[in-house]
């Protein structure tokens, strides 16, 4: 991918633009750790990059995540979820098994039931995951296996 930089330091650019493409979903933070470059430095040429529409940025409450132009938006959210490690765990755990309840999942990855909940309820909200009543149990699976196995692959998380 070749950046136009005009009067821009072509160094710091493809630097930020080369990590958030090796790392789609990475927050301000981890960026400003992994490129060393100054916070607000790195906050001017991030919105250069954005300018440019070299990169997309993702805005939520109190959380920013960059991704490079070339990630689809049906692709954003599996990326997101698997740069939560409980939220990972969890998709992990029910590719592999279908329809298992809260506590199965809670033994299974090892945390506790709310925070399983809490967890499910988010991968349910952005539609990586559905519930099912199975006798008067709830379970949860995985909706699009395929889909996520297709992104986990092609974005190497």
């Amino acid at each position: 991918m070749r950046i136009s930089y005009e009067n821009n330091s072509p160094n710091k650019l493809e630097k930020i633009a080369t990590e958030i493409n090796q790392n789609p979903g990475i927050r301000f933070n981890e960026l400003l750790r992994k490129t060393e470059i100054p916070s607000g430095t790195l906050m001017h040429y991030v919105k250069q990059l954005e300018k440019r529409k070299v990169i997309n940025i993702k805005r939520e409450s109190r959380q920013t995540r960059y991704f490079s132009i070339d990630v689809k938006n049906y692709e954003v959210n599996t990326i997101i979820a698997f740069r939560k490690p409980t939220l990972k765990n969890i998709l992990l755990c029910l590719m592999n098994t279908d329809y298992l309840s809260l506590p199965m999942i809670s033994e299974a990855i090892k945390k506790s039931p709310p925070t399983c909940s809490v967890a499910l309820a988010e991968l349910t909200d952005i539609g990586l995951v559905e519930s099912a009543l199975q006798g008067r149990k709830k379970t949860f699976k995985v909706i699009d296996k395929n889909s996520i196995l297709k992104i986990t692959q092609k974005y190497c998380i």
